[in-house]
């Protein structure tokens, strides 16, 4: 009915020797895997932390540039009103 389960002792040593290698070699990749995912985890954290800072800066910089235009505007307009108060003393 059911064969009997097949063990190592059964399995010719000839194919154990050539099967020997392909072991190996799924090992070896199987360790590379588990560096790569750990590489993956370790730059991904490094990648958040940058792109947090980044983000900080730029609010940072977007605060610099009101407060720059606030100025500019106001410089801008004291310019003008005082090309208005010119114009104003030659008319008259």
């Amino acid at each position: 009915m059911a064969s009997p389960p097949v063990t190592l002792a059964d399995i010719p040593p000839q194919i154990i020797t050539d099967i020997s290698w392909i072991v190996k070699v799924v090992e070896a990749a199987g360790i590379l895997l588990v560096l790569y995912v750990i590489y993956l985890i370790v730059n991904g954290i490094f990648n958040f932390k940058n792109h947090k800072r980044i983000k900080e800066m730029n609010e940072r910089i977007d605060k610099i540039e009101n407060k720059i235009n606030f100025l500019v505007l106001k410089e801008k307009d004291k310019e003008i009103i005082e090309e208005k108060d010119k114009h104003k003393k030659k008319r008259k």
